[in-house]
């Protein structure tokens, strides 16, 4: 199960996550989907741990 609550994130002094909530439970299976620059790539960055993300509380 993967749950993620009021997540936000930082790049540098830019905020590029905001208030971001995701639930999948197990045995389930979703996609991102959605235009350019709307953080789908980012929240996979976030969930593998990349440092120059900054998650902010």
């Amino acid at each position: 199960m993967l749950a993620i609550e009021d997540l936000q994130v930082k790049i540098g002094d830019r905020e590029v996550l905001r208030h971001i909530d995701l639930e999948i439970k197990t045995g389930e299976t979703h996609i991102l989907f959605g235009p350019n620059g709307s953080g789908k790539t980012t929240i996979l960055m976030t969930i593998m741990g990349y440092p120059q993300l900054a998650i902010r509380s």
